[in-house]
C-alpha cells in the first residue's frame, strides 16, 4: 500500500488504528498527516500490526488511544513488524497508559531518524515507549521501560 500526499482527520475507530490499521502488509506513506484521530484501544493515528510501515516526511499530531490498553496515540506497533520513520514529526499525541506518541512491542523494530518527537503525553513513555523491541532514535536505543 502507497499513501502519498494525503491528509487523515477526525477518524475514529472501535479498537486499533484511528487513522491507520496496516495489518501484517507493507505500508509505504509519504508526505501525509494524521491528525485528531482517535482509536478506542492502540494506535490513535497508526497501528502497525507485524508487517513494515516506512513514514518518510509524515507527521502524526494530536492523535489519541481510548480507555485501555490506549497505548501508543500517535503510532503502536504491535508484534515483530518493523517500522521506520524517516523526518517527519512526532508531537500532541497522547495515550492514557503508555506511549503518548509512539509505542514498540516487545519484538518490533522501531528506527526513527530526523523525527521531532515531543509534546506528547502519557503515564509511561511519554514521546517513546519501548517494550522490550529495538528501537532507535537516531542511532541512540531507547530503554526498555517496566
Amino acid at each position: 500500500m502507497l499513501i502519498e500526499s494525503t491528509r487523515v482527520r477526525w477518524s475514529t475507530a472501535s479498537a486499533e488504528g484511528g487513522g491507520l490499521l496496516n495489518n501484517r502488509g507493507t505500508a509505504m506513506l509519504t508526505d501525509t498527516l494524521f491528525a485528531g484521530n482517535d482509536a478506542q484501544r492502540e494506535g490513535g493515528g497508526v497501528e502497525a500490526l507485524e508487517g513494515k510501515t516506512n513514514l518518510v516526511n509524515v507527521r502524526l499530531e494530536n492523535n489519541n488511544t481510548g480507555p485501555m490498553p490506549s497505548n501508543g496515540g500517535g503510532l503502536h506497533l504491535i508484534g515483530a513488524g518493523l517500522v521506520t520513520l524517516l523526518n517527519g514529526k512526532v508531537t500532541g499525541n497522547s495515550a492514557s497508559n503508555e506511549g503518548g506518541g509512539l509505542w514498540n512491542s516487545a519484538t518490533g523494530q522501531m528506527f526513527a531518524t530526523s523525527v521531532v518527537i515531543e509534546m506528547n503525553t502519557a503515564p509511561k513513555g511519554p514521546n517513546v515507549f519501548n517494550l522490550g523491541g529495538t528501537s532507535l532514535v537516531d542511532g541512540t536505543p531507547v530503554p526498555v521501560l517496566p
